[in-house]
């Protein structure tokens, strides 16, 4: 029998895709959502359209990142930080 575990943090791209059900933000919503119920502790919704990064923890606040912040790891990746500004330069 094979053991999966959950991964602690999940990047999701929210916006930028050729199918129609990723650009429905209740599509995304609910994607991001299943995540959380199997296990995954922090999911990044990655949205290029808005040059945003909003983070969902399972537990705690969400927030949401502009261009001009610095995202975290928070709990989950501690010590990690990046320009969200150099994410959407790659």
């Amino acid at each position: 029998m094979r053991t999966h575990f959950p991964q602690p943090v999940i990047a999701s791209a929210a916006w930028q895709s050729s199918g129609w059900r990723n650009r429905h933000p209740v599509f995304v919503f609910d994607k991001d959502q299943m995540w959380l119920r199997h296990g995954v502790q922090l999911v990044w919704v990655i949205n290029p359209d808005a040059r945003t990064i909003t983070a969902l923890p399972q537990s705690g606040p969400t927030r949401t990142y502009s261009e001009n912040d610095t995202l975290d790891g928070g709990d989950m990746l501690p010590g990690f930080t990046c320009q969200v500004q150099d994410i959407f330069e790659v």
